[in-house]
């Protein structure tokens, strides 16, 4: 692995409680952007060429951004360390934001990617 996927980890592990969330906020992102799109292009004209990149954009959701770090970040020596005590903040954080489908979407991809 590169330079810039261990600087990555170690500036994780530097940052306070509240900038790990927003941190976690980054890698969930394109799950929500996806989500919108797909929802904006499937309100269009059933029979148009929306109605096919949705479901082009659909078929690149199903395997997210966040997923390729984990990948990525799994292979690093102590990668899965780090994988996993990412997964114990993002519990922490999801305690207090159970609301948030979107969090919980990481913590599923994480979870899988962990017992893989």
């Amino acid at each position: 692995m590169s330079a810039d996927d261990l600087r990555l980890n170690l500036m994780y592990l530097l940052l306070s409680s509240q900038s790990r969330l927003g941190w976690l906020g980054v890698l969930q992102e394109d799950v929500v952007k996806a989500a919108e799109q797909y929802q904006d292009y499937v309100h269009k004209e059933p029979e148009s060429k929306a109605l096919l990149r949705a479901e082009q954009l659909l078929r690149h959701a199903i395997i997210p951004g966040h997923n390729k770090f984990f990948d990525r970040v799994s292979r690093l020596p102590g990668g899965l360390k780090f994988l996993i005590d990412m997964r114990q903040d993002l519990l922490s954080i999801i305690q207090t934001n159970r609301g948030d489908v979107y969090l919980s979407s990481l913590n599923e991809s994480l979870k899988e990617k962990l017992q893989a």
